[in-house]
């Protein structure tokens, strides 16, 4: 479990994305040779050797998951290592469901929190669902779950509801501030003041990911933001059957960040036409996201809590669905989703 997360972290938070860009990287066939210059960057207490043992390993393990969960037989076109085998291969370690609602296995709560202090939760959730779903063929409509899951543990679960003394807080320290960032971020990229913040953090790093090919390239806070919602409003507008930016464009866009920049004005436009036209008003009358748009997205009857972040929730399971079942008219696109 140790060695999966530590690889989990390689392919989702160290790795340069100019290389999955630019095809050097590919979600369902990343070689060996980049799983080692990774392995050899940030997991140093193993050898040349142990990571490439841990390579081949890894990649008959994720291929006897699979097929486990499936109940079916490997076939030749199974030989590469897939990222988003790495992420159901973890999913099913850590993660359970119970009455409609994730749940952490107990005794993995540690290593849970490990994984979700570098990487969003939802991203677990949703790939865990998606897959699980496929194997039962069913579509899911309730993602109105806590953005903090609880766990299995009936014994504590049950002494904590009797009801705890506190005696202080922190302001909005219980509030979904990465849910509610990340949609302003994907909905409004005009906007001057969150670039002028994001440059702020590039400047005030006080740690940079390792340099760990000659040809690693890290584009600042800013560009990698803008990178995002091209990808997220492409995505969304592919899985709801229509053209949008054409896919040649988008290619350019994420690998010249000089002409991603010319276009910005132009990616506003199509997000704010998609939110306006697919978005649905949030209880305040305010559409604040364009992939919250279905009416059972909105639909919580316990006080419409979690609504507003629901859209994300649907358009990442959507995907991964998708990219689970192979399915041909997402299938040339889905590698924007890594």
């Amino acid at each position: 479990m140790d060695n999966l997360r530590a690889v989990i972290k390689n392919f989702y938070c160290y790795i340069s994305p100019s290389q999955i860009i630019g095809d050097f990287a590919a979600y369902k066939e990343l070689d060996e040779n980049t799983f080692h210059k990774l392995g050899s960057g940030y997991i140093r207490k193993y050898s040349s050797d142990e990571i490439q043992n841990m390579y081949r390993y890894l990649k008959s393990e994720f291929l006897w998951q699979n097929h486990r969960l499936r109940n079916d037989l490997p076939s030749q076109e199974d030989t590469q290592l897939n990222v988003f085998d790495a992420l159901m291969t973890f999913d099913y370690s850590v993660l359970l469901e119970e009455n409609g609602e994730p749940l952490c296995q107990y005794q993995n709560l540690l290593r849970w929190r490990d994984m979700i202090t570098v990487l969003e939760e939802d991203l677990f959730i949703t790939s865990y669902f998606a897959y699980d779903d496929c194997l039962k063929g069913k579509d899911r409509r309730d993602f109105f779950w806590k953005p903090v899951i609880g766990h299995n543990n009936f014994a504590l679960n049950r002494l904590v509801s009797r009801g705890v003394a506190e005696n202080h807080f922190h302001l909005k320290g219980s509030a979904p501030l990465f849910h509610l960032s990340w949609l302003s971020l994907m909905n409004h990229v005009d906007n001057r003041k969150f670039a002028q913040t994001l440059e702020g953090y590039d400047r005030n790093k006080l740690q940079a990911n390792l340099s760990y090919d000659v040809n690693y390239k890290s584009s600042g806070l800013k560009i990698m933001w803008y990178q995002a919602a091209l990808v997220r409003v492409f995505l969304f507008s592919r899985l709801m059957g229509e053209e949008g930016i054409e896919e040649t464009q988008v290619k350019r866009m994420l690998e010249e960040p000089g002409f991603l920049l010319e276009k910005i004005s132009m990616l506003d436009k199509i997000i704010t036409r998609q939110r306006d036209f697919h978005g649905i008003p949030y209880r305040d009358g305010i559409k604040y996201d364009y992939a919250l748009c279905k009416p059972w997205l909105a639909g919580n009857v316990d006080g419409g809590r979690n609504e507003v972040i629901t859209g994300e929730r649907w358009l990442l399971y959507s995907l991964f669905q998708k990219a689970f079942r192979k399915e041909p008219e997402l299938i040339g696109f889905i590698f924007t989703l890594y």
